[in-house]
């Protein structure tokens, strides 16, 4: 008797489980239809197959815009200027995956329509743009608003009014702005941004070289035979007083700040007019190097010339072209 009961109650188990597994198989049979309650980019795509969801995502999803804003102006980056797109298909094949992976467990599959079903997931469409050219376009805008700040400096005694007064800098704070932009980007949104900068101070304010109005000697020669590159080294030094200054470690900073290396016979009139105003000035040669025919010479090594400035007072050094000229200039206090 015991035994038919078990018999019978095994039955009745067995056809519960029958009609759950059937129930379930109807229920969570989602035949080519994407699980409902799923969005890509804010558009419903659920219960549609891949070729519905395809073309309404076509007709609904628009490509953003980026909005930059500094101060008063504004500077876009278009969809056509970084080659921007969307990976439609890459997109509809993860959602189509939900419900249908991991193939040897049906429950975890069922679970996952379970769970999608009643609260929903949401998908950001996969983007594809051109890096180079995003690139490109951040550094146009960044290069329109950045300014290098300017020290102040004498430009010379041919000029009216000779101190030129200092600018300071404005500085993109390129980091962050890159990083709202990718994220713009893959969110596949229109978005305003607007641009963060950082003031660049200068190293030297007019203040600091008012005191120099006084022309304590100048050289001048040809352009075409003194490297312009060695103006901007030699130009706006402020020589402080009982401190020296190495020839060779200026055309040093010359070769490592431009990647450039200076003929020597390009510099040789402007170290010649160095020495010849140094000289004037009495100031003390601590090293000084002469070719057979009593010409200077500088080269790599121990070949340098060292000049002190051993005056009382502080002297700054000008250097620029004019016309066809290069003149150099020291100007000492009055």
């Amino acid at each position: 008797m015991q035994c038919g009961k078990r018999k019978f109650y095994g039955f009745v188990a067995l056809i519960t489980l029958v009609t759950i597994f059937f129930v379930a198989s109807v229920s969570f049979d989602i035949g080519e239809q994407i699980v409902e309650n799923i969005r890509i980019q804010n558009v419903a795509v659920g219960k549609l197959t891949r070729t519905q969801a395809l073309q309404e995502l076509k007709q609904q999803i628009r490509k953003p815009v980026l909005k930059l804003s500094y101060k008063n102006k504004n500077y876009y980056i278009t969809p056509e200027d970084i080659a921007y797109g969307y990976d439609y298909q890459a997109s509809i094949e993860q959602v189509y995956q939900v419900g249908r992976i991991p193939q040897e467990n049906i429950y975890q599959r069922y679970v996952d329509i379970y769970y999608t079903r009643q609260y929903g997931r949401s998908y950001q469409l996969v983007c594809t743009y051109d890096k180079e050219l995003l690139h490109t376009k951040i550094q146009e805008i960044i290069r329109e608003i950045q300014i290098q700040p300017q020290d102040a400096k004498l430009i010379g005694s041919t000029q009216q009014n000779n101190l030129q007064v200092e600018q300071i800098g404005v500085l993109v704070e390129a980091y962050g702005l890159y990083y709202q932009i990718l994220e713009a980007l893959h969110k596949g949104q229109d978005c305003e941004i607007r641009i963060e900068t950082l003031n660049f101070l200068p190293g030297r304010y007019a203040q600091d070289l008012v005191k120099f109005k006084k022309m304590l000697g100048r050289q001048s020669f040809s352009s075409d035979e003194a490297d312009l590159a060695l103006i901007d080294c030699l130009d706006g030094i402020v020589w402080k007083k009982n401190t020296s200054i190495s020839w060779q470690q200026q055309l040093n900073r010359i070769e490592k700040s431009t990647n450039y290396s200076i003929p020597k016979g390009n510099s040789q009139l402007m170290l010649e007019g160095f020495y010849q105003l140094s000289q004037q000035l009495q100031l003390f040669s601590e090293r000084i190097s002469l070719d057979e025919a009593g010409k200077l010479i500088v080269q790599k090594g121990n070949l340098d010339l060292i000049i002190r400035n051993n005056s009382n007072q502080d002297i700054y050094i000008s250097c620029y072209k004019e016309r066809n000229k290069i003149y150099l200039e020291f100007w000492g206090e009055n």
